[in-house]
Protein backbone atom coordinates (compact mmCIF):
# COMPACT_ATOMS: atom_id res chain seq x y z
CA UNK A 1 0.00 0.00 0.00
CA UNK A 2 1.31 3.45 -0.56
CA UNK A 3 1.02 5.96 2.07
CA UNK A 4 1.49 9.43 2.21
CA UNK A 5 5.17 9.29 3.41
CA UNK A 6 6.22 7.34 0.07
CA UNK A 7 4.79 9.85 -2.51
CA UNK A 8 5.94 12.70 -0.88
CA UNK A 9 9.50 11.00 -0.61
CA UNK A 10 8.81 10.41 -4.47
CA UNK A 11 8.12 13.57 -4.86
CA UNK A 12 11.19 15.09 -3.17
CA UNK A 13 13.23 12.72 -4.81
CA UNK A 14 12.12 13.37 -8.06
CA UNK A 15 12.07 17.54 -7.55
CA UNK A 16 15.63 16.98 -6.39
CA UNK A 17 17.00 14.72 -9.23
CA UNK A 18 15.18 17.46 -11.88
CA UNK A 19 16.69 20.35 -10.05
CA UNK A 20 20.14 18.88 -9.38
CA UNK A 21 20.35 18.37 -13.80
CA UNK A 22 18.86 21.73 -14.74
CA UNK A 23 21.15 23.65 -12.37
CA UNK A 24 24.10 21.18 -14.05
CA UNK A 25 22.52 21.89 -17.46
CA UNK A 26 22.86 25.63 -16.88
CA UNK A 27 26.45 25.42 -15.78
CA UNK A 28 27.61 24.08 -18.32
CA UNK A 29 25.69 26.17 -20.62
CA UNK A 30 22.93 23.75 -22.18
CA UNK A 31 20.12 25.66 -21.13
CA UNK A 32 18.07 27.48 -24.25
CA UNK A 33 17.05 30.86 -23.45
CA UNK A 34 15.68 31.46 -26.95
CA UNK A 35 12.58 29.25 -28.43
CA UNK A 36 11.39 29.48 -31.93
CA UNK A 37 8.50 27.58 -32.83
CA UNK A 38 6.52 27.12 -36.46
CA UNK A 39 3.30 25.40 -36.10
CA UNK A 40 0.22 25.56 -38.62
CA UNK A 41 -3.29 27.14 -37.26
CA UNK A 42 -4.90 26.23 -40.42
CA UNK A 43 -4.28 25.06 -43.93
CA UNK A 44 -3.25 28.40 -45.35
CA UNK A 45 -1.75 30.68 -42.20
CA UNK A 46 1.19 29.81 -41.03
CA UNK A 47 2.34 31.15 -37.54
CA UNK A 48 6.29 31.49 -36.96
CA UNK A 49 6.68 32.68 -33.09
CA UNK A 50 10.02 33.84 -31.71
CA UNK A 51 10.21 34.19 -27.92
CA UNK A 52 13.58 35.52 -26.28
CA UNK A 53 13.04 35.20 -22.01
CA UNK A 54 16.95 36.10 -22.11
CA UNK A 55 16.52 39.58 -20.33
CA UNK A 56 13.98 38.33 -18.06
CA UNK A 57 15.80 35.35 -16.35
CA UNK A 58 14.13 32.52 -14.91
CA UNK A 59 10.43 32.82 -14.33
CA UNK A 60 8.52 31.61 -11.12
CA UNK A 61 6.91 29.08 -13.07
CA UNK A 62 9.38 27.10 -14.95
CA UNK A 63 10.06 23.66 -14.80
CA UNK A 64 12.94 24.57 -12.72
CA UNK A 65 10.37 26.55 -10.13
CA UNK A 66 7.85 23.19 -10.21
CA UNK A 67 10.97 21.11 -9.40
CA UNK A 68 12.17 23.50 -6.62
CA UNK A 69 8.74 23.16 -5.41
CA UNK A 70 8.79 19.18 -5.47
CA UNK A 71 12.12 18.77 -3.44
CA UNK A 72 10.89 21.75 -1.07
CA UNK A 73 7.08 20.25 -0.90
CA UNK A 74 8.46 16.46 -0.09
CA UNK A 75 10.57 17.71 2.28
CA UNK A 76 8.37 19.69 4.61
CA UNK A 77 5.57 17.49 4.23
CA UNK A 78 8.29 14.37 5.49
CA UNK A 79 9.32 16.65 8.13
CA UNK A 80 5.86 17.78 9.34
CA UNK A 81 4.57 13.91 9.67
CA UNK A 82 7.61 11.74 10.81
CA UNK A 83 9.39 14.73 12.75
CA UNK A 84 6.51 16.94 14.24
CA UNK A 85 3.42 13.99 14.00
CA UNK A 86 1.61 16.85 12.69
CA UNK A 87 -1.85 15.72 10.74
CA UNK A 88 -1.45 14.75 7.39
CA UNK A 89 -3.72 18.02 5.96
CA UNK A 90 -1.48 20.31 8.48
CA UNK A 91 1.43 18.86 7.29
CA UNK A 92 0.42 19.75 3.76
CA UNK A 93 -0.80 22.95 4.18
CA UNK A 94 2.59 23.18 5.76
CA UNK A 95 4.40 21.77 2.98
CA UNK A 96 2.69 23.83 0.28
CA UNK A 97 3.52 26.84 1.96
CA UNK A 98 7.20 25.73 2.03
CA UNK A 99 7.06 24.43 -1.62
CA UNK A 100 5.68 27.83 -2.78
CA UNK A 101 8.62 29.51 -0.89
CA UNK A 102 10.98 27.81 -2.44
CA UNK A 103 9.67 28.29 -5.87
CA UNK A 104 10.15 31.90 -5.28
CA UNK A 105 13.32 31.90 -3.57
CA UNK A 106 15.31 30.03 -6.75
CA UNK A 107 13.45 32.10 -9.26
CA UNK A 108 14.60 35.45 -7.15
CA UNK A 109 17.91 33.57 -6.90
CA UNK A 110 18.40 32.95 -10.69
CA UNK A 111 16.84 36.45 -11.65
CA UNK A 112 19.46 38.35 -9.35
CA UNK A 113 22.32 36.44 -10.87
CA UNK A 114 20.75 37.01 -14.22
CA UNK A 115 20.96 40.43 -13.32
CA UNK A 116 24.92 40.43 -12.69
CA UNK A 117 25.51 39.34 -16.36
CA UNK A 118 26.81 41.79 -18.76
CA UNK A 119 27.86 42.13 -22.02
CA UNK A 120 31.36 44.23 -21.69
CA UNK A 121 30.67 46.21 -24.07
CA UNK A 122 31.81 49.85 -24.06
CA UNK A 123 30.51 52.52 -26.47
CA UNK A 124 32.53 54.95 -28.17
CA UNK A 125 30.29 58.13 -26.74
CA UNK A 126 31.10 56.70 -23.47
CA UNK A 127 34.87 58.01 -24.07
CA UNK A 128 33.72 61.71 -23.88
CA UNK A 129 35.29 63.73 -20.72
CA UNK A 130 37.59 60.88 -19.87
CA UNK A 131 41.12 61.85 -19.65
CA UNK A 132 44.04 59.80 -21.28
CA UNK A 133 47.40 60.07 -22.84
CA UNK A 134 48.62 59.95 -26.21
CA UNK A 135 49.97 56.48 -27.69
CA UNK A 136 50.97 57.26 -31.10
CA UNK A 137 51.72 60.84 -31.79
CA UNK A 138 49.70 63.10 -34.01
CA UNK A 139 49.01 67.07 -35.09
CA UNK A 140 46.43 68.74 -36.15
CA UNK A 141 44.14 67.13 -38.84
CA UNK A 142 46.29 63.90 -38.66
CA UNK A 143 45.13 60.54 -36.71
CA UNK A 144 46.95 59.59 -33.68
CA UNK A 145 45.90 56.77 -31.39
CA UNK A 146 44.91 57.83 -27.78
CA UNK A 147 44.98 55.67 -24.52
CA UNK A 148 41.84 56.53 -22.53
CA UNK A 149 40.43 55.32 -19.49
CA UNK A 150 36.55 54.31 -20.23
CA UNK A 151 34.50 52.99 -17.22
CA UNK A 152 37.43 51.61 -15.71
CA UNK A 153 38.69 49.82 -18.62
CA UNK A 154 41.95 51.09 -20.87
CA UNK A 155 40.94 51.45 -24.32
CA UNK A 156 42.93 52.71 -27.23
CA UNK A 157 41.01 54.96 -30.03
CA UNK A 158 41.82 56.67 -33.24
CA UNK A 159 41.88 60.36 -32.43
CA UNK A 160 42.39 63.86 -33.85
CA UNK A 161 42.47 67.27 -32.48
CA UNK A 162 40.60 70.61 -32.68
CA UNK A 163 43.24 72.53 -33.00
CA UNK A 164 46.84 72.45 -35.05
CA UNK A 165 48.63 71.54 -31.62
CA UNK A 166 51.15 68.88 -31.53
CA UNK A 167 50.45 66.13 -29.14
CA UNK A 168 53.67 63.91 -28.30
CA UNK A 169 53.67 60.29 -26.69
CA UNK A 170 52.92 60.45 -23.53
CA UNK A 171 50.67 63.84 -23.70
CA UNK A 172 47.87 64.10 -21.49
CA UNK A 173 44.66 64.53 -23.17
CA UNK A 174 40.66 64.75 -22.64
CA UNK A 175 38.12 63.58 -24.99
CA UNK A 176 35.51 66.36 -26.02
CA UNK A 177 33.85 64.87 -28.53
CA UNK A 178 33.20 61.67 -31.00
CA UNK A 179 33.25 62.47 -34.72
CA UNK A 180 32.41 59.41 -36.42
CA UNK A 181 35.13 56.54 -35.07
CA UNK A 182 37.55 59.15 -33.87
CA UNK A 183 37.94 61.23 -30.61
CA UNK A 184 38.69 64.57 -31.17
CA UNK A 185 40.87 65.70 -28.43
CA UNK A 186 42.45 68.87 -26.58
CA UNK A 187 45.63 68.97 -24.06
CA UNK A 188 44.88 68.28 -20.43
CA UNK A 189 46.47 70.74 -18.47
CA UNK A 190 45.49 69.30 -15.08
Amino acid sequence: MITLLTILGWMAWTGGILLFFQIMLMIFGFDSTDTDVDFDVSTDTDVDVDTDSQSSGVKLFSILGLSAFLLMFGLAGRYCLITLTLHWSISLLIAVAFGLGMMYFVAWLFYKAKSLESNGTTLIKDAVNCTGTVYLPFEGDNAGVVQVDVNGIMREYNAKAFSRDKFDVGDSVRVSSVQGNFLKVIKNNN
